[in-house]
């Protein structure tokens, strides 16, 4: 990806590798965050006067009490509990709350198409070129005949589409395929020139990272992909610039640390003094999977993240992605807050005034179906 508002860089030059293989499990990894001793006041805000910035969910467009699981509104199957962004809350006495929620793992959110090409994690986003010194990338002059010479700056070797996707796989090494977003093939407001790669695994089919999203041997329409040209990418990426092999023991990488919303929250949890866990979770295909169409909008949303675009479509995908946790009978309007007292019976006055609610229950909302 182009936009770069990186801190750190890490140049590594790795050891010797045979081919890759098409590994879910090590790229597609998600972790559970917990925070413990959380006080209510911190978990439920009133007002921001009261309590200060918001800190829970980390994902912040959601709800606490809306979106994630407590004691009135139990997981309505195991399988609800092991969905990608679930959420619980538990009272531990005195009025404090144990909350967890799973989220992508920091190999997952911190790498992108061109780190998973070259087989190399260094916890940021990768920038052909950066380690071969051409320097930072600028979208206005960016081009095929750029890039290409970035990759080779890095140390890849280009080859021919024969030996990539015709021949054999290499005993050392890897193939990698270099794609080129032109400014013409923009299919989103604020979009800009960019660039996409895949890479040849060891069993000869293709494989590719977009941005933050999992990793994936299929194309936009699901298909695997055994041709990169045949293949259907999505995203405006229409230009092929052409094949390169590179070999993890002479080739160099750097990485770009990028803002992320989940550490930068984990850190306010830390310095409000609660107590912060992070545990690595087995990948379950089953749950972590995530399908192309899903996969090109949050590729999209996270380019337009990066690029700070408004993105009119975002709140409704968080509605439809929060929809699939929602599957229990809402509890009261306390949400089994152990110190709370139940909520009063509302007049037909109140009632009438606070759409959303009938007789101290929330209504439900989307009438998601079963997990």
């Amino acid at each position: 990806m182009l936009a770069v508002a990186a801190v750190a860089l890490f140049a590594v030059i790795r050891a010797a590798d045979a081919a890759v293989a098409y590994n879910e499990a090590l790229w597609n990894s998600f972790s559970r965050y917990e925070a413990d001793h959380v006080p209510a006041k911190l978990l439920f805000p009133i007002n921001k006067e009261s309590s200060g910035p918001k800190l829970f969910p980390l994902d912040l467009v959601w709800s606490v009490e809306e979106d994630c699981h407590g004691p009135s509104r139990p997981f309505p199957s195991p399988v609800a509990r092991e969905v990608a962004g679930a959420c619980e809350y538990k009272p531990t006495g005195s009025n404090m709350y144990k909350f967890w929620q799973k989220l992508p793992g920091d190999r997952l959110r911190f790498s992108n198409c061109y780190c998973y090409a070259a087989d190399f994690y260094g916890g940021g986003w990768c920038y052909p070129g950066l380690a071969g010194g051409m320097g930072e990338m600028d979208p206005r002059t960016t081009s095929c005949a750029d890039l290409s010479r970035r990759v080779v700056a890095d140390g890849g070797v280009p080859v021919t589409r024969k030996a990539a996707v015709e021949g054999p796989v290499p005993a050392a090494g890897h193939y990698i395929a270099l794609y080129y977003r032109p400014q013409s093939s923009c299919d989103f407001p604020h979009c800009m020139p960019d660039f996409h790669f895949l890479r040849r695994d060891m069993g000869g089919t293709w494989s590719q990272k977009t941005g933050e999203a999992p990793v994936t041997n299929r194309d936009a329409d699901g298909k695997i992909i055994k041709d990169p040209q045949a293949a259907r990418l999505g995203g405006g990426y229409t230009k092929l610039c052409g094949y390169f092999k590179v070999d993890p023991a002479k080739m160099k990488v750097k990485a770009q640390r990028t803002p992320d919303r989940v550490n930068n929250l984990l850190q306010r949890w830390r310095e409000a003094g609660l107590e912060v866990h992070v545990t690595p979770l087995p990948y379950n295909p089953a749950t972590d999977a995530v399908d192309p169409a899903a996969r090109d909008a949050q590729r999209l949303q996270s380019q337009r993240e990066q690029l700070g675009a408004p993105d009119p479509q975002q709140q409704q995908l968080q509605q439809s992605q929060a929809q699939a946790l929602r599957q229990a009978p809402a509890g009261p309007t306390n949400n089994g807050r152990d110190a709370a007292a139940p909520a009063a019976p509302a007049s037909n006055q109140q009632q009438q005034q606070q759409p959303g609610k009938a007789g101290g229950r929330r209504l439900m909302r989307g009438g998601a179906g079963g997990a």
